[in-house]
């Protein structure tokens, strides 16, 4: 699921804030809107797509429950 921090609708988005431990400058809101499919060839290498984080507990089962149920 993909996070903004521009384009977002309060009814149906979750609220994302901020979080510097995750490279999360911005507050933001995790969409289903604007889920893409991207290929790995465009992704798959660091120097192209660098790693940040892994969401953590609880927050991850929050995102995967909203994308889920939504």
């Amino acid at each position: 699921m993909s996070r903004t921090t521009t384009a977002y609708d309060a009814s149906i988005d979750l609220f994302s804030p901020a979080d510097s431990t995750l490279g999360l400058t911005k507050d933001g809101w995790w969409s289903h809107r604007f889920i893409r499919s991207i290929r790995k060839r465009l992704t798959g290498h660091p120097h192209d797509c660098a790693y940040l984080a892994t969401i953590p507990e609880p927050l991850k089962s929050t995102v995967l429950d909203h994308y889920k149920n939504r």
